[in-house]
């Protein structure tokens, strides 16, 4: 019979019980050196053989429920497939007696080495299995442990606020009846002096008389925080909100007040009765106190330069945000008043 060379790949790709049984030693190591088993070369045939099938069997490249493999008589070459060999004078009853003797003498150790695999098999999975529904349950433990902290975390973030409201509507209070107070004082040393006050300006310091249906006490949590270090932006939002829920413009000033800090209610405190109801002159008497006139706004656009970090659209952004300021801090009406605010601004530059 002809030499049949053994391919690795053709094997792999359509392995079959009838190929692997003509498998000489050689290439039976080929198989086990793809799969990475552990053989050696002192190795029998029939051991080597006995691994690489149970891989082959785990991998599900050979049936388990097939004929397992057998072993090659002794007295063949690797190529002579499963004829027996047959000796001068031997009855053909004799072959198929050494055939039957061969095939109970090799499928034993196959069946005996695939049974033990296939249950180890079904141990590992099920101990893969058993390994992943304890995680689950882990993961769903930890989960609920989690939703149950949040729940707790939320509930006590709310009851921070609740307190914290309370807190602040009692303080915003108490500063409301204190400025009542100094204004019912400021109005009892007024009354003592001889001079003539507007009785639009006695009326808007009775808030509460004047406007009946207006409640500082609800309307003041809605007033923007103070910041010293935003106060050039925070009297428009002051005036967006104020407008935008429809507040009286006689109570602006006290809600105003009752916001101030630092040196803007220190400015506050030095103007008198009639002045301290004005909200445009409050506005202006805390401008002044920080520096936001025209000139500050005109200094700093002129000597806004560009950093090193900066870019050119950020610095183009920031001048005429600056600009914008300067020319909203003077008042300017319209390209008239804006040519004369700059011929005025170079004709200083030019003076000696």
């Amino acid at each position: 019979m002809a030499s049949r060379s053994f391919n690795l790949s053709t094997f792999l790709n359509n392995p079959s019980w009838e190929d692997f049984n003509v498998c000489r030693k050689q290439d039976l190591f080929s198989i086990a050196a793809h799969f990475e088993l552990s053989v050696t070369k002192q190795m029998i045939k029939q051991e080597l053989k006995s691994i690489v099938s149970n891989k082959l069997m785990e991998e599900g490249l050979l049936p388990v429920s097939d004929t397992p493999c057998l072993s090659v008589p002794c007295d063949r070459t690797p190529n002579e497939g499963l004829r027996p060999a047959v000796s001068e004078g031997q009855k053909p009853a004799a072959v198929d007696q050494l055939k039957v003797g061969n095939l109970s003498t090799d499928v034993s150790p196959a069946t005996a080495t695939s049974t033990p695999s296939s249950h180890s098999k079904q141990e590992a999975l099920i101990k893969v299995r058993l390994v992943k529904l304890q995680l689950e349950a882990q993961d769903k433990a930890r989960r609920a442990d989690f939703e149950l902290r949040r729940m707790e975390v939320e509930a006590e973030t709310e009851r921070l606020l609740k307190l914290k409201k309370l807190e602040l509507e009692l303080q915003t209070e108490r500063e409301i009846k204190l400025r009542q107070l100094e204004l019912q004082a400021q109005m009892t040393r007024s009354s003592i002096q001889p001079q003539t006050i507007p009785s639009s300006s006695v009326n808007s310091a009775a808030v509460g008389e004047t406007t009946p249906g207006f409640d500082v006490s609800k309307n003041i949590v809605l007033v923007p925080p103070f910041r010293e270090s935003e106060v050039d932006t925070y009297f428009n939002v002051f005036e967006r909100v104020a407008a935008s829920l429809h507040w009286p413009r006689e109570v602006w000033p006290l809600l105003l007040q009752c916001k101030l800090v630092g040196k803007a209610q220190e400015v506050c405190s030095t103007l008198s009765l009639e002045e301290s109801l004005k909200y445009d002159v409050v506005k202006s008497a805390i401008l002044a106190a920080y520096e936001l006139v025209p000139e500050a706004y005109r200094q700093r656009f002129r000597n806004h330069k560009r950093t090193v970090n900066q870019t050119f659209v950020e610095f183009a952004r920031e001048k005429a945000t600056l600009f914008d300021k300067w020319i909203s801090a003077s008042k300017v009406p319209d390209f008239p008043f804006l040519r004369e605010l700059m011929l005025l601004e170079e004709l200083k530059n030019g003076l000696p």
